[in-house]
């Protein structure tokens, strides 16, 4: 069975996805170096996603580690595997599924609404700001 579902990727560089963890959905950042996956460490959100739930997620990065918020609050931060710069690559991101260099697969399965990506990392009060204007 597959244990990673993407929600937006970019293959062997980023992914932010979903990890089945002892049966229990998780939030994970996964990076690479363009070529293959960093091994180690990777943030991980501390509690399991219900099913049929809404959630509002963002994630950031900063070349060493990453933050994943959850309805405007973060819910972890922490360091990336080792393996040295975040990489890049010709494959194109993805989003709600994985590419594996030749074809689509590991489809989620659910609803995506509003991806957004920006050109810099931001800051905490940013999100949550994010956060309560999507939800008035």
């Amino acid at each position: 069975p597959v244990d990673f579902y993407t929600l937006i990727g970019k293959e062997n560089v980023a992914a932010l996805g979903i990890r089945n963890v002892s049966g229990m959905p998780r939030i994970v950042w996964n990076t690479g170096n363009g070529t293959t996956w960093f091994l180690g460490s990777m943030p991980l959100t501390s509690n399991a996603l219900a099913t049929g739930t809404k959630y509002r997620v963002a994630a950031t990065y900063n070349s060493s580690s990453g933050e994943i918020y959850i309805d405007g609050s973060l819910n972890v931060s922490g360091p990336f595997g080792s393996g040295g710069t975040l990489g890049t690559n010709g494959i194109l991101p993805s989003i709600a599924s994985h590419f594996n260099g030749s074809v689509h697969d590991q489809f989620f399965n659910g609803l995506i609404d509003e991806i957004i990506v920006y050109d810099a990392k931001l800051s905490n009060t940013l999100i949550l700001n994010d956060y309560n204007a999507a939800n008035q």
